[in-house]
């Protein structure tokens, strides 16, 4: 007998969950292109084609609206990352996660639309108290990056010191760099990997 349950097509999101989204999006556009400062919730609602009041139905405040785009961004960019390094499976070598890592994260900064950029430019230009809440949301992301450079430096790949941390901030500041966030036209996710990697010392895989 044929499950219906197994075969039904999964729920459409609901009306309020569809303008929940469109709201998060025109606010990751706004706050990639503008910053967090100078965007308003009456801009984000205008972009979202929605009354200020239907935009306070679903968020109270600018800062829980900022918040939520980080977590969506950051949820976004960790799905994305430990799947192409899960992918490799649990034999793949040090050196090979690594490169995997940095690949899936310069794919990321390309493919995720504004919110890679929104959350970058938030943290660099809003108030402290919203950039420390940032931070604990960007503490997974963080320990996914510490733990696959740690491992790569224990099988002698990369050298210690630096920390493990020390070397995942220059490897950011390097892909940040060099693939704007949401900016066509950027050098591509092949040549910069291939870059970081000969940089590092990687061997050739």
């Amino acid at each position: 007998m044929t499950d219906l349950a197994a075969v039904a097509p999964a729920a459409r999101p609901t009306k309020a969950a569809r303008t929940r989204r469109r709201i998060l999006d025109a606010a990751a556009r706004l706050f990639a292109e503008k910053g967090y400062s100078v965007t308003s919730l009456r801009e984000v609602a205008e972009a979202a084609d929605l009354r200020d009041g239907s935009l306070y139905y679903h968020f109270s405040s600018k800062e829980e609206l900022v918040d939520e785009v980080t977590r969506n961004g950051v949820a976004r960019a960790v799905e994305h990352i430990r799947a192409a390094v899960d992918g490799l499976g649990p034999n793949a070598s040090a050196a090979r996660r690594l490169r995997a890592l940095i690949r899936a994260h310069l794919e990321s900064l390309c493919t995720l639309g504004d919110y890679p950029a929104a959350v970058l430019n938030i943290a660099q230009h809003a108030p402290l108290a919203i950039r420390e809440r940032q931070l604990q949301q960007l503490r997974p992301f963080g320990g996914l990056w510490t733990g696959v450079i740690a491992d790569a430096q224990a099988a002698g790949v990369l050298p210690l010191p630096p920390s493990a941390a020390v070397v995942r901030d220059l490897i950011f500041g390097a892909m940040h760099a060099t693939v704007r966030a949401g900016e066509p036209g950027t050098r591509s996710v092949d040549e910069v990997t291939d870059a970081l990697t000969q940089l590092l010392g990687l061997p050739d895989l």
